[in-house]
């Protein structure tokens, strides 16, 4: 058995892949709300706000869409939890893990849009209206993916 075969076989490692198949979903749910609220529907426009609350906007409703996906197919499959057992605790778990990582997803969006370069976003700048959220949210997500599955794994689904 090879070293890779061998990685694959541990359960946490096979968790972990199941959970980021279900993240890649919930993922592009969550991005495919942000960009249509913001790039076509142009939500900060119509609400008559800044593009910042905009965003904010954008990605709390993003965010609803997103984690009920994550919380359905995470509990059925990822860590396979007994339908009815515990349910209402184990959503509630959830919702918050991933509340806690929606906060930590709008400080890493704001933070970085703030401070990304011009230089970083000049080849994005003719394709998006908002490069600089785009970046921004993509570097939350690379960080926001290990806090959710770690509290998933020892808190929210914990058997």
């Amino acid at each position: 058995m090879s070293r890779v075969q061998a990685v694959l076989q541990r359960p946490t490692v096979r968790q972990f892949l199941k959970f980021c198949i279900v993240g890649a979903s919930s993922t592009a749910i969550d991005f495919t709300i942000y960009m249509l609220l913001i790039e076509r529907l142009h939500i900060d426009r119509v609400l008559g706000v800044s593009l910042m609350v905009g965003r904010l906007l954008a990605q709390f409703v993003s965010f609803a869409c997103a984690v009920s996906n994550g919380f359905y197919w995470n509990s059925r499959w990822t860590f396979r939890t007994e339908p009815g057992k515990d349910w209402k605790a184990t959503y509630v778990r959830f919702v918050l893990t991933n509340t806690i990582g929606l906060a930590l997803n709008v400080t890493i969006l704001s933070v970085v849009s703030h401070f990304v370069p011009d230089a970083l976003t000049s080849a994005l700048a003719g394709r998006l209206r908002d490069p600089d959220g785009f970046l921004g949210k993509v570097c939350a997500t690379l960080v926001v993916v290990f806090w959710n599955f770690t509290a998933s794994k020892y808190w929210t689904f914990k058997k």
